[in-house]
């Protein structure tokens, strides 16, 4: 009874200090664009013959689709601080497409297959919880990594297999190595990391 009272006393006493070390609300909110994000090496399954030559339902090939791929785009909003640790949230979105596969029959004129067309769109929701390592006195730089770990919604259509068209999801994840911020309440920020939101990122941070 004495070891509960003395935590019970404990845990009241550090209340004061766990609160002044603690912000919740609005802490920051950063937009930035990123390149070769894994969803660039994103692998789908097609139901082609392996050939590449004709149509079959019953197989199970994995077609790469790596042909196009836009810039992947996050919008980001921390709300909840404690000393260095940063939680929040990120909302990201890139578009794929391929042209590489052979459908149908071949033109009877030419020989040449028709191509199927597939365009997946991707939209990323991870939570994020981020480490910031350095910041000077000044609040105008900042050395931060951080990790994050969620779903992507992906829609999959065809152009000419359109009953093939399908929404689904899957696990997304981010490790970001190093980043850096420069400015005050507007500034500018440069990461290197790997998942979702690409090798190399860059953008625009606010926060009041």
């Amino acid at each position: 009874m004495k070891k509960i009272f003395a935590l019970s006393l404990f845990a009241i006493s550090t209340l004061p200090v766990l609160a002044q070390s603690t912000e919740i609300g609005f802490i920051r909110a950063e937009v930035s664009a990123g390149v070769f994000s894994t969803n660039d090496t994103y692998i789908t399954k097609f139901e082609y013959d392996p050939t590449g030559y004709y149509y079959d339902p019953s197989s199970d090939f994995l077609w790469e689709i790596s042909d196009n791929s836009t810039l992947v785009f996050f919008a980001d909003i921390s709300f909840f601080k404690y000393k260095r640790m940063e939680v929040g949230v990120n909302l990201g979105y890139q578009q794929l497409s391929s042209n590489k596969a052979p459908y149908g029959n071949p033109d009877p004129n030419t020989g040449v297959f028709p191509i199927e067309n597939v365009t997946i769109d991707i939209f990323s929701f991870m939570p994020e919880l981020r480490i910031n390592w350095i910041a000077s006195d000044d609040g105008k730089f900042e050395m931060y990594s951080g990790a994050s770990f969620g779903l992507n919604f992906i829609n999959e259509k065809h152009s000419m297999n359109t009953y093939e068209n399908v929404s689904y999801k899957q696990p997304a994840i981010h490790v970001n190595g190093l980043g850096l911020r420069f400015g005050d309440k507007f500034a500018g920020f440069i990461e290197l990391g790997v998942g979702a939101r690409g090798l190399m990122s860059c953008g625009l941070s606010y926060r009041p």
